[in-house]
């Protein structure tokens, strides 16, 4: 499947992400509110110049510049730890588009949010209140956790569970990757905010686990497996990540249908 992950697609996303609108953006950019449009729609190709005026305007880290210089074919032009580079990217918008219907979240090892799918996003609006241009193509750790853990805390019925599960995966990994690395510092960091859980055991980690969600008067069974693309071939890939949702039961794949349906018949598009 060929992917759209054009300059135009990637920098509609992540000026979404800032909440800021075309006119905005190019006043900061200095050209036309005419010509920014043009951009995002693939009718004009942008300048390098123009990518890095865009880049600072927004602005956006050195990691997400270097992405979008990429994506309209210039070399990169800041000084960046890419862990994450332009095809694992792609790589990552067109998988979870591939694994709808199933609700499905791609991140970086670090914990970065990168894409998801519109069935993701109508689960998280929904369940949690926090939209998808608040967190993807997000640019702190930090920020992420602050915006679902409240909610997370709130509607996950079996939270111990699941993050005993989380903090033991991210120990196997860091004992891989070794101090210092980002899941181990994901891992101190949950482990400081939950420190009764620090002593999970790593022996014979499941690749699934269950969720159990409660948002009025409904309980939402999901079964989450984490999946990478990488291996040790390509480590390009092995930093993105891929959480998907399944549903358990009937009442669950309803409830997740229904959802979807609503925030795709009530979603106005990107503000310009």
């Amino acid at each position: 499947m060929s992917s759209s992950l054009t300059f135009g697609h990637l920098l509609r996303r992540i000026r979404a992400s800032r909440s800021i609108t075309q006119r905005d953006l190019s006043e900061r950019a200095g050209t036309s509110v005419k010509h920014m449009c043009a951009l995002e729609l693939g009718d004009a190709r942008p300048t390098r110049a123009m990518c890095i005026g865009i880049a600072k305007a927004l602005p956006i880290d050195a990691t997400l510049s270097n992405l979008l210089l990429h994506a309209a074919g210039f070399a990169p032009a800041f000084d960046a730890d890419l862990s994450v580079g332009y095809f694992a990217l792609q790589a990552a918008y067109d998988t979870v588009r591939v694994i709808s219907p199933t609700p499905c979240l791609a991140f970086t090892s670090a914990g970065r949010p990168l894409f998801v799918n519109d069935e993701f996003a109508a689960f998280a609006e929904t369940m949690f209140g926090v939209s998808r241009t608040a967190y993807e193509l997000g640019e702190a750790d930090a920020r992420l956790a602050a915006l679902f853990l409240p909610s997370v805390l709130s509607r996950l019925a079996n939270f111990e569970e699941v993050i005993s599960h989380v903090i033991a995966r991210l120990l196997r990994d860091a004992a891989i990757e070794g101090a210092g690395s980002p899941p181990d510092r994901v891992v101190q960091a949950l482990c400081g905010a939950f420190p009764h859980l620090a002593n999970v055991s790593t022996n014979e980690l499941p690749t699934f686990h269950d969720m159990v969600f409660r948002i009025d008067d409904t309980e939402v069974r999901l079964k989450a497996q984490l999946l990478t693309l990488g291996s040790q071939y390509e480590p390009a890939f092995r930093s993105v990540r891929f959480m998907a949702f399944f549903p358990l039961d009937a009442a669950t794949s309803r409830w997740l249908g229904q959802v979807a349906r609503s925030r795709r018949d009530d979603a106005p598009a990107l503000e310009r």
